[in-house]
């Protein structure tokens, strides 16, 4: 939990204003609807520079949590394969591991700074192909 004092000008206003949030905010996984699921993606270590090998993690899971707000895992996908797309457009393909049950995981180590992106392709509840592709950064 994080409390973040904000500060901005409002359209209109002459001046920034300091503005603290009533309650404190959850920190979540950045998350995504794709194939019939919900696709949550993480990366550790958080140290996004060049050289640094990543570990890049999918967590698919229901797409509606159930009646006490669960989302049960997907485990099984097939076609699962997670793409890395360097700053310079190369891309390299990566056979995930299913570690724990519904979180496909593959190490990448990109090569330069700039932006980046990591891609979880696999075969959707429908049986038609999907993807979900998150982007960010890398610092020199």
């Amino acid at each position: 939990m994080f409390e973040l004092p904000v500060v901005g000008a409002r359209p209109g206003t002459a001046e920034a204003v300091l503005h603290q949030l009533s309650e404190p905010i959850e920190v979540i996984r950045p998350h995504f609807d794709a194939g019939g699921y919900r696709v949550e993606f993480e990366l550790e270590p958080q140290d996004l520079r060049p050289g640094v090998n990543l570990a890049l993690r999918f967590f698919v899971m229901q797409d509606e949590p159930d009646a006490s707000g669960n989302r049960a895992p997907i485990t099984g996908l097939t076609g699962v394969t997670i793409v890395c797309t360097e700053a310079n457009g190369q891309t390299m393909t990566h056979n995930p591991t299913e570690s724990t049950g519904g979180v496909y995981q593959a190490s990448h180590t990109f090569q330069a700074a700039g932006s980046v992106s990591a891609t979880l392709q696999f075969t959707g509840s429908d049986g038609q192909p999907a993807a979900v592709t998150v982007p960010f950064s890398l610092t020199p």
